[in-house]
């Protein structure tokens, strides 16, 4: 498991820091791949930490 993420509501520009946000290998590899990672229900997208944090 990976640790870390930042929700954005692509919509509004709100951004809110999730540091306990729990993510799993699967998701990270996709998310390295440039998928988009978005929530189960809403329209807010996910950026990993340890991602977003890569050049």
């Amino acid at each position: 498991m990976h640790k870390g993420a930042v929700a954005r509501n692509p919509a509004l520009g709100a951004a809110q820091r999730l540091s306990a946000h729990l993510h799993t290998l699967g998701a990270h590899e996709l998310a390295e791949q440039g998928v988009k990672m978005l929530a189960v229900a809403g329209w807010n997208e996910y950026a990993f930490d340890d991602i977003a944090a890569s050049p």
